[in-house]
């Protein structure tokens, strides 16, 4: 498996990166992992001392007061793409893991670019870092960059998932999906966690894009409990959580057609990795 690392600027973007490189080789030790950062940023250092090869991609910020500065930003945000582009190229990785960082949109971007000219129609990202119950719109913004930057490499229609993992709080979540509607997403998963399902109808009510959850949860009675709560569109029990293919057939027999609700029902399995069947519910 070839993987490919970006994120930079600071500890707080670098440092996730090596953890998650660092466990994919402990894991996968004939997995192949290089990183893409800038050459000004603290993972120009923390990089090469973690063993992994670079590239480099320069693209920085623009500056809010009026400056020269900001000529050369606009350069790197037209050359930065041209650049991630070669280096997906070169790399050919399987998989590209972004943690943040204006370095990880030109990548993330060109990376989602090369699957939609293979024939991908759709794609599905990592939302977030958590969040706390309250906290500051630079993480919201960084989310927006990331997300905006699929949207115009592949264009209006190309399908975008976005899984928040559970990171987020009730309060930031209902912004983060309210400020997400003008990419058009597929749908948001897992805007909180499931035990936390009773606000699933209130974020519902807060955008317009659908909300798919259903992987943590483990018997029947916890699907009951989440179709009655209401809030949910895409339902998605994992089949090594909710009792195997058996018991997932009674929970979409019983409790989506009694229900009377009209759903999406996505049937998973993460033995070795997920492999996701697609069935839909019309009752």
């Amino acid at each position: 498996m070839r993987v490919l690392m970006t994120g930079g600027g600071t500890g707080g973007h670098v440092n996730p990166a090596l953890a998650i490189a660092n466990t994919i080789k402990q894991n996968d030790s004939t997995a192949e992992i290089a990183y893409v950062g800038t050459k000004h940023g603290i993972e120009s250092k923390l990089v090469p001392a973690a063993g992994y090869p670079m590239y480099f991609v320069e693209i920085r910020g623009i500056r809010r007061s009026l400056s020269l500065a900001n000529l050369k930003t606009a350069y790197l945000t037209l050359t930065s793409p041209i650049k991630a582009k070669k280096i997906i190229r070169e790399f050919k990785p399987d998989l590209v893991v972004g943690t943040g960082g204006y370095v990880s949109w030109p990548v993330l971007s060109a990376a989602a670019k090369a699957k939609m000219d293979e024939g991908f129609t759709a794609i599905k990202m990592n939302a977030t870092e958590e969040l706390q119950m309250i906290d500051t719109y630079d993480k919201i913004d960084a989310v927006l960059e990331r997300v905006a930057a699929i949207r115009e490499a592949c264009g209006k229609y190309f399908g975008i998932a976005i899984d928040f993992h559970g990171r987020v709080h009730k309060p930031m979540a209902k912004v983060l999906a309210k400020k997400l509607e003008e990419f058009d997403p597929m749908f948001i998963e897992e805007p909180v966690l499931c035990e936390n399902m009773e606000v699933f109808g209130e974020i519902a009510a807060a955008c317009n894009i659908p909300i798919a959850t259903g992987e943590r949860l483990f018997t029947k009675y916890d699907f009951k409990r989440l179709l009655e709560v209401g809030g949910v569109d895409i339902i998605q029990p994992d089949l090594s959580h909710a009792g195997g293919v058996t018991e997932v057939k009674k929970i979409a027999a019983k409790h989506v057609g009694h229900l009377g609700r009209h759903l999406i029902f996505v049937v998973q399995v993460s033995i070795i990795h997920q492999i996701a069947q697609f069935v839909q519910i019309d009752p």
